[in-house]
């Protein structure tokens, strides 16, 4: 395990102890209020969390292409739901569905699905394990080198800067190692004034004051900077955003947080 040193907003090392999640700390950054791990796990751990372990990564490729998109847990409610969040793009641009979007960690490509099914004509994807897209690659054969299984930080390398108008990325963002080059990355990947759409937990939010270290967002070996409204701001700023908007959306009521960020 590797020590945070200083926090990744405003550079202070000075904090205080947050909560405990299982033989993690998570502690606060007590000039801007960022919460982050003291230790980060071992790179191993993170692995593990992610693909399942090897049976269920081999399960998932064995009956992946038998399946179908329709068929996969949680279909209609998850599709139905991105509908509802991907909607929120209306206040950016009436016509939205004529952007390209991008949903980075898209995983079963459930919020691509949704986009489709809004009138999305053109979707694109990043996901780390491939097996996971399958379904959603054979459904629409027309996405399918569309659908990137690499790092979203070495798209530009694949398709160049100012690719897209809509960057998505939905539980996502308290899973990123380096926020910080992470966001800058994306921010090179909109197009001028284009929008990134994300949900990530929010620590002034009535789940995670009430809650304490009973909150579902600390998860050590998943999230390991979680923001405020306030802190969220700030960071998006730094990382080259013009403008900052926390979504009031009565969709969310587990403690997260919508942002719309825009270039």
């Amino acid at each position: 395990m590797s020590k945070i040193k200083s926090c990744l907003i405003c550079s202070s090392k000075k904090n205080k102890h947050y909560a405990d999640s299982g033989i993690h700390e998570y502690i606060q950054c007590t000039q801007c209020g960022l919460v982050y791990l003291k230790r980060m796990p071992s790179k191993e751990d993170i692995y593990k969390a992610y693909n399942g372990g090897f049976f269920k990564s081999f399960r998932r490729k064995i009956t992946a292409p038998f399946r179908k998109l329709e068929n996969l847990s949680g279909y209609e409610e998850r599709v139905s739901d991105f509908k509802k969040r991907l909607n929120t793009l209306s206040l950016y641009s009436s016509e939205f569905y004529k952007l390209h979007l991008l949903d980075i960690g898209c995983n079963k490509c459930f919020l691509l699905e949704a986009a489709v099914k809004l009138g999305f004509g053109n979707v694109s994807g990043v996901e780390l394990v491939p097996e996971l897209t399958i379904q959603f690659q054979k459904k629409y054969p027309q996405y399918k080198k569309q659908i990137y299984h690499s790092d979203f930080s070495k798209l530009d390398k694949q398709i160049g800067d100012k690719a897209f108008d809509v960057i998505t990325a939905f539980d996502l963002v308290e899973h990123l190692t380096t926020p910080d080059l992470d966001f800058k990355n994306i921010h090179s990947l909109l197009k001028e004034n284009g929008v990134f759409l994300f949900q990530t937990p929010n620590t002034d939010s009535r789940e995670a004051q009430e809650l304490k270290e009973r909150w579902g967002a600390l998860k050590a070996y998943e999230h390991y900077n979680l923001f405020s409204e306030k802190n969220i701001i700030q960071f998006g700023i730094q990382a080259g955003f013009s403008k900052i908007d926390i979504i009031d959306n009565k969709l969310l009521n587990n403690g997260d947080m919508m942002v719309l960020m825009t270039k």
